[in-house]
């Protein structure tokens, strides 16, 4: 019976170390890497591929105009290819908006990684979000033009990542206009979970990443302490 009972326990710990296993670089309610609604100066591990879809609470996503009264789904793929290069697309639309005809948006994204972080120096990355749309001068509901610093601190108890950045009032029309700043405090005793807060120039954001198996995670977001967003992913590594 004590035989059994080691078994089982044994068994145990190998399922949590393959449910909590390594630490998550997370993505953001975007698509692209970052915190809960913000980006981060974070990159994935060169060949990541991510697949995922995110739920936005109607006030938080009013900035598609005449959609303003309906809840959207967003679905979105990015790559990671080279250590220091991220691109996405995502398809964004209304959730049970009456009649056929609605519009779509589709937003190409990406950052670029100047600096890597080190001891001494914060990672810097620089980006935007619906670039190409706001090139072509297609519809655009969320702009951005960005540039952010990360610096992660590790105690004994805690790894502490601290993101600054400004988003530029230069499309459009922006989802992001001003300071940027979050910090994501990861337990070390479960360093895949993190949580989060956040400041996304426009509310306050409260919430969390879990990573699950290394290559499934979830976000959990209170956007101005109160309206829920989420988003699910499932990353490859290639």
């Amino acid at each position: 019976m004590k035989v059994v009972a080691v078994s089982k326990q044994f068994a145990f710990i190998i399922f949590l170390s393959l449910l909590f296993s390594g630490t998550c670089i997370g993505h953001s309610l975007t698509g692209m890497t970052g915190l809960l609604n913000i980006p981060s100066a974070d990159m994935q591990p060169d060949g990541t591929l991510i697949f995922g879809v995110s739920y936005l609470d109607k006030h938080h996503a009013a900035v598609m105009h005449s959609y303003n009264r309906y809840d959207v789904l967003a679905y979105y793929a990015n790559l990671t290819f080279l250590p220091f290069l991220e691109l996405g697309f995502r398809n964004s639309g209304p959730i049970n908006r009456p009649g056929q005809s609605f519009q779509v948006d589709r937003m190409v994204s990406a950052r670029v990684r100047l600096l890597k972080e080190s001891e001494k120096i914060p990672a810097f990355v620089i980006g935007g979000h619906d670039i190409v749309t706001s090139v072509s001068k297609g519809n655009q509901f969320f702009g951005t033009l960005y540039a952010v610093a990360t610096k992660h601190f590790i105690t004994n108890e805690h790894n502490v990542g601290l993101t600054i950045g400004y988003a530029f009032d230069a499309m459009p029309h922006n989802q992001f206009d001003g300071f940027l700043a979050g910090i994501a405090v990861a337990p070390s005793h479960i360093p895949e979970l993190a949580l989060i807060l956040e400041h996304d120039s426009n509310v306050i954001n409260l919430g969390g990443q879990l990573c699950l198996f290394q290559h499934i995670e979830l976000l959990g977001a209170l956007q101005d302490l109160k309206d829920f967003s989420g988003s699910f992913a499932l990353k490859i590594f290639l």
